[in-house]
Formats: C-alpha cells, structure tokens, sequence
C-alpha cells in the first residue's frame, strides 16, 4: 500500500513538473509576441537599450517603412562628457534649491560644477559614481565641465553623469533647456525624453532625420506604457494613420500591443514587433532572476491594463 501511494506521489509530481515546464515553454512566446501588420509606419518604444539600437535599424530597413516614430516619456539626466565638452542647463525663471548629482568617471578625472559661472564644486571622480550635493540660490546658468590630464583618452567620455536632481526632481522635468556645448562652438541638444534620445540613437545609426517623427508620451498618465500609446495616438489622428508596428523588448510586447490599442481609434491595425531581449530571452528566461522578474511583471501587467484608467498605478521600469 505504501509503495502505491509513494508511486501515486511521484507520478503526480512528474505530471505537475510537466504541466510547469509545458507553461514555462509556451509563457515567453505569448508575451513576446511577433504579429506586425501591413504598413508603411513603425513606431519604437524609446526606453529601447542602446546596445539594440542596431536591430532596430535593420527592421526599419527590411520591412522598408517610410515612416518612424520614437516614443518615450521623461528619461533620468544621464550625460557621458568628453574632455572637449560642457554640459549646459539653463532655467528660466532662475531657481534654488538642493541640486544634487551623481558621477562617475575615468581614474585621475574631475569635474567643475558653475552656477552662473562661479564655481560650486570641484570633484574628482571615480568608476564607481557617488553623489555630491550643493545649494542654489537663483540660478539661471548651470554648467559641468569635466576635467582630464588628457585631451581624449582613446576617444572615451571621461565622465559620467549618471542623475541630477534639483529638490529630489530631475532636472530634465525642471529645466527650460539643456545640451552639451562643444570645443569647435557645436551644440549637440539635450535629450530630454525616452523618445528624443530614442530618435537621436537612430539618425546616429544612419535614419534620416526627415523620416522621424519625436513622439514625447502623454503627462496624464501614470503609466508609462500607457503615456507613450496616448502620446503616440495624438499623432496618428493628426497623421491620419490607417496602420502602425510597434517595436517593443521581449516579453514587454504583448502589453504595449495591449496598450497602444486602447489608446489609438478602434479601426486603426497595430501589429507588433519583440526584439530579442538577452536578459529575458526564451530558452533561459527561467534560469536568472531578471528572467522570473520581467516575466512576472508581464503576467502581473496584462490583467491590470484590461482595468486600467488614467488615474492608474501601474508603471513600467
């Protein structure tokens, strides 16, 4: 009777093993899912790692669209500088405040920190960014200017800053405006939203300008999937769009799909696109812990965005 039972157990077990590596198996799939339509327009979700900027490319080129649009809303004031650089952020009218921010940066690298062209703080820098802090008192003008022995060293920025923060704000959602001033008089814009940085990366690797079109993401949600598709839907009435693929990461396709076809008019076709996501990929997802962690967040969105409203609180990292 006993060995029956243990034999019961086991098989009972091995089936429920079963019926997980089966839901494993087919889960990555349906969340990453690859369903584009017919169309000449493509829109990528901006918040897209730089290292996959180069697929990105090569989708918009296969499939020939004629037409792209970045998406994204407020992204962290994050600036590599180079030694031939000046980081500039102007505001007006003038504030105060705490103004605090973290860097990095080559071994032997500083940095100057000028409000309204005196010096605040003088730092030197490390591969690990640390914080610094300084207060303002009216000040239009701020400017960072990093410091190195060397000209350029192997053609590498010599520092990082990775957040900047004015009164625990970024300073991108503060700022009138920003860019990097360089050595020969050349001004390079601030990329102030996912979508603005997006759509730089793509004239970088070889877009045209003129077939980009910067969608900066609705300030009424608080969902940021949510905020790009209302951006986004804006722009397609104004553009009379019949058709658009999204172009989304992994196992994020399915919501933002999700998403944009609540947000845009019912008779619009939105296909989908999932580039391969190296952190979350279908034959290792289950192995890493950013892995189960996207993965869940997935499943956990899915339901909520089928409730979801303005007022909302999901949000997308």
């Amino acid at each position: 009777m006993r060995k029956a039972s243990i034999a019961r157990w086991l098989k009972a077990t091995a089936v429920l093993l079963g019926l997980l590596l089966l839901a494993g198996i087919s889960l990555h799939p349906y969340l990453a899912v690859t369903a584009p339509v017919d169309g000449t327009a493509v829109a990528v979700e901006g918040w897209m790692p730089e290292a996959l900027i180069p697929e990105v490319v090569r989708e918009i080129e296969e499939r020939g669209y004629e037409h792209v649009y970045t998406t994204g809303t407020t992204r962290p004031f994050s600036y590599h500088l180079y030694t031939s650089d000046r980081l500039v952020v102007r505001w007006d009218p003038p504030v105060s405040g705490e103004l605090s921010l973290k860097v990095a940066g080559l071994n032997e690298a500083a940095y100057l920190l000028l409000a309204d062209g005196d010096t605040l703080l003088s730092n030197t820098v490390a591969p690990r960014s640390e914080w610094a802090s300084v207060s303002l008192q009216l000040v239009q003008y701020l400017e960072v200017v990093p410091q190195y022995a060397e000209l350029q060293p192997s053609g590498s920025p010599v520092v990082f800053i990775k957040y900047m923060l004015l009164n625990g704000k970024n300073v991108h959602t503060t700022t009138q405006t920003c860019g990097i001033v360089h050595t020969n008089g050349s001004y390079t814009p601030g990329t102030i939203t996912h979508a603005d940085h997006c759509a730089h990366l793509l004239q970088r690797a070889g877009i045209p300008q003129e077939r980009i079109t910067v969608v900066r993401g609705s300030e009424l949600s608080k969902s940021r999937t949510m905020a790009n598709a209302e951006g986004f839907a804006i722009q397609a009435r104004a553009d009379g769009l019949q058709a658009v693929n999204i172009i989304s990461l992994g196992v994020h396709a399915r919501r933002s799909r999700k998403m944009f076809r609540k947000a845009c008019d019912p008779g619009m076709s939105i296909g989908i696109i999932a580039l391969h996501d190296p952190e979350a990929s279908s034959n290792n997802w289950f192995k890493h812990r950013m892995g189960w962690l996207r993965v869940m967040k997935e499943l956990g969105g899915l339901p909520a965005s089928s409730f979801f409203d303005a007022q909302g609180s999901e949000r997308e990292e």
